[in-house]
């Protein structure tokens, strides 16, 4: 999980083309709405929900 953090919030997507970074948003939050709904996850919630975070489009997010 570490690594996908770090690539994440150092590889700018929210910068990438329109296209490609709702993708990645898109996924981001299929992804939270999947952990929410999961009685085991592989990774505790906690930190699926800081890499979710990064979103711009996250409700409460520093940029939405």
């Amino acid at each position: 999980m570490a690594e996908v953090g770090h690539f994440l919030a150092n590889g700018a997507w929210q910068e990438w083309p329109a296209e490609q970074a709702a993708a990645v948003g898109e996924f981001l939050r299929a992804w939270w709405t999947w952990t929410l709904t999961q009685p085991d996850l592989p990774e505790p919630a906690h930190e699926i929900f800081a890499l979710c975070r990064d979103d711009p489009h996250w409700p409460g997010h520093r940029y939405a």
